[in-house]
């Protein structure tokens, strides 16, 4: 599958999927070249290309996206689950601040209704 597919079916800019394989977040059994050394991608590399793209999208760093590939080196399988978990721990940390700030907005805009004052 060329680059163009690749980054049709997953909304993710060329640029990105080039910039992802120079920080190895891709691993290599997605990507071989052709005669002409251009890139091609296999099938399987659209579902962990949205996967990846998604998390990046929720704020994990590039260092944070290494240490979850199959192919990172510097963390063992128990060392990547531990961390996944701790992730897990943050996300619903920050679920539920965003919670308790629409509270709060929803309390303020309640009042203002009430009282014909701003928020």
């Amino acid at each position: 599958m060329k680059t163009k597919t690749v980054s049709e079916l997953t909304k993710i800019p060329i640029s990105t999927l080039r910039f992802y394989e120079r920080q190895q977040l891709i691993p290599k059994r997605y990507i071989s070249r052709d005669n002409n050394n251009y890139r091609v991608y296999a099938e399987e590399v659209v579902p962990y290309l949205k996967r990846l793209s998604m998390l990046a999208s929720t704020g994990f760093t590039i260092s944070d996206l290494q240490n979850l590939t199959s192919d990172a080196q510097n963390l063992t399988k128990e060392e990547r689950i531990t961390f996944t978990e701790e992730k897990i721990q943050e996300i619903t940390a920050m679920q539920n601040d965003l919670e308790s700030a629409k509270e709060l907005l929803s309390k303020m805009v309640a009042e203002s209704k009430q009282n014909d004052c701003v928020l």
